[in-house]
């Protein structure tokens, strides 16, 4: 059994990106399929209905609007991909064509996952089971609907595969990796508007590194980098504005941005307990263990390896921060537990903390007393959030794990 064992390892690690094709054809083979059963064409009044307007509008107007009314969005990346399908237009397949677009963008997450996961675990075959996981986490669900982490989960992970690689790097000179991760962050934002914080927090932990490490030269080429992102975005903005005939146009985000002021004690109170539930969650739905590891072992951690922890953590917590004062705020404000949790602002995170928490030397993978508080601190709230709140509602890709599965209805 061992030598047969021995024999098909050797077979894979010497086929792994064949392996890794394969497993992308299947799965989007596999998802296309429940994707063709579905019966509901798409979620109205929500994000659904506006990325499908806008696919149309920019295809057939060559504008973003939703009806007669101009959309001035800055996450126009995934409407221009999905608008494609309208080359095969036909009423009966068209959301049918959208949704086998966002499948195969989202499992595509499977060669940036390969690739970061062979250049953190310096191993093909584990890289190949960490694809294949991949595919099945219930992010992947996400491919049934026409919404935007379709593609920011594959550009994320990416990104995560470029910064790995220059850390791993010691020179100072700006390479073709800090011009591709600058790439990777615009088509992020014009993916999914909230990833700004992204490169905010990716600029500032190099920038801090580089004035810890009196890396002169560095300072300046983070700086220059800084600059070149804010312009290429204000350039991408304005062509945004060109394309809608210099129409100011409607953006409900500013609404939400807006709604949290003036700021008073309540959404004070408000904001810090979205924080707590955004971790809470997070954590629970990300397994805890493999965030939790890292964090509380990261001094055994080679230093590349330590500054990649640090870096998605700042990544997260800016994440948390601004979604809990932008979302939860005018959503969730005022209620002992919140309706639901955007766990997909967050999802995208799992995979690095997961191989991570695979990078951490085994002698040092033990429980310690920070990891079972945090265990009995979510333990105590879930069962009082599942228990006792009566206002939990279903929405798109928002719940816990397999949950999501329930709310898609199958022609069967």
């Amino acid at each position: 059994m061992k030598a047969i064992y021995e024999k098909l390892k050797v077979i894979i690690e010497k086929h792994t990106k064949l392996c890794v094709i394969l497993i992308f054809l299947f799965a989007v083979l596999f998802y296309g399929i429940i994707a063709s059963r579905m019966t509901n064409a798409m979620f109205l009044k929500n994000d659904e209905e506006l990325y499908v307007n806008m696919a149309r509008a920019f295809f057939f107007e060559h504008n973003f609007s939703r009806g007669y009314e101009i959309i001035n969005y800055s996450c126009v990346l995934y409407p221009i991909i999905i608008s494609l399908a309208y080359f095969l237009y036909s009423p009966e397949n068209i959301t049918f064509l959208m949704r086998m677009i966002g499948i195969i963008l989202v499992v595509s997450s499977i060669f940036p996952a390969y690739l970061l996961s062979k250049e953190i675990l310096k191993s093909k075959t584990r890289a190949m089971i960490i694809a294949a996981i991949t595919v099945i986490l219930p992010e992947m669900i996400s491919g049934m609907y026409l919404i935007q982490e379709n593609l920011s989960y594959p550009l994320f992970l990416w990104l995560s595969y470029f910064t790995y690689a220059k850390l791993q790097r010691k020179d100072e000179k700006t390479t073709k990796q800090d011009i591709t991760i600058i790439i990777l962050f615009v088509l992020l934002f014009f993916t999914k508007s909230y990833t700004i914080v992204f490169p905010m927090a990716y600029f500032l932990f190099f920038f801090v590194e580089a004035v810890r490490e009196k890396k002169y030269k560095s300072i300046r080429k983070i700086i220059i980098q800084g600059l070149i992102f804010a312009i290429l975005v204000l350039l991408g903005l304005l062509a945004i504005y060109a394309i809608n005939n210099f129409s100011e146009g409607t953006n409900h985000y500013e609404t939400q941005i807006f709604s949290i002021f003036p700021i008073d004690i309540p959404k004070i109170a408000s904001f810090i307990y979205g924080i707590f539930c955004y971790i809470v969650f997070s954590l629970f739905s990300m397994g805890i263990l493999p965030v939790m590891i890292p964090l509380t072992k990261l001094k055994y951690y080679k230093d590349e390896d330590k500054k990649f922890i640090k870096l998605i953590t700042l990544e997260a917590i800016f994440a948390i921060v601004e979604v809990s004062a932008i979302v939860f705020i005018p959503e969730e404000g005022g209620k002992l537990f919140p309706s639901k949790v955007c766990f997909r602002y967050l999802a995208i995170f799992f995979i690095p903390y997961l191989l991570m928490f695979f990078k951490c030397p085994k002698e040092q993978l033990k429980i310690n007393k920070a990891t079972i508080i945090t265990y009995l601190i979510i333990l105590i709230y879930l069962t009082m959030y599942y228990t006792m709140a009566d206002n939990r509602r279903s929405t798109v890709i928002d719940r816990l794990f397999f949950d999501n599965i329930r709310i898609i209805r199958f022609d069967i």
